[in-house]
């Protein structure tokens, strides 16, 4: 859910609408409860949210988000191709495909690369990690 609130992506927004808004951590909050939740985060979980979510990204490195529908998945190919696009780049590299559903991606996951991130539009609470030493975790530039 943090993804797609950073991403500016509502529950029914397809990826073509991502955009990188900047929001403080209680708007994004909003934006999460809004769009994700039933109900509003209490106001005492902000540091919480800062602390465990956020933190998470800004210590992960760049993350490359590829959906399926505009190029395919995180192939191999693909990955060396954003290695490459990335060159001299000083971030760390977490590449993550994203699919609508489960049917989708047992479509695809034979084409996923090893030491990348799945994650199902359909299922947004979870993520798929494809083995390597972290998960969400960036790797060094190579």
């Amino acid at each position: 859910m943090t993804l797609l609130a950073l991403a500016d992506l509502g529950s029914r927004s397809p990826w073509a609408q991502a955009s990188a808004p900047l929001r403080g951590v209680t708007v994004l909050m909003a934006f999460i409860a809004d769009n994700y939740r039933d109900r509003a985060y209490a106001p005492n979980t902000r540091d919480t949210i800062r602390r465990f979510t956020l933190h998470q990204f800004v210590g992960a490195g760049l993350v490359l988000v590829e959906a399926v529908a505009s190029h395919g998945p995180m192939n191999p190919k693909r990955v060396a191709e954003l290695k490459a696009l990335f060159d001299g780049c000083s971030a760390w590299l977490v590449f993550v495909t994203a699919l609508p559903d489960s049917a989708t991606f047992t479509k695809y996951a034979p084409d996923i690369a090893w030491e990348t991130e799945v994650w199902v539009a359909a299922d947004p609470d979870h993520m798929i990690h494809f083995n390597g030493e972290r998960f969400l975790g960036p790797y060094p530039p190579q």
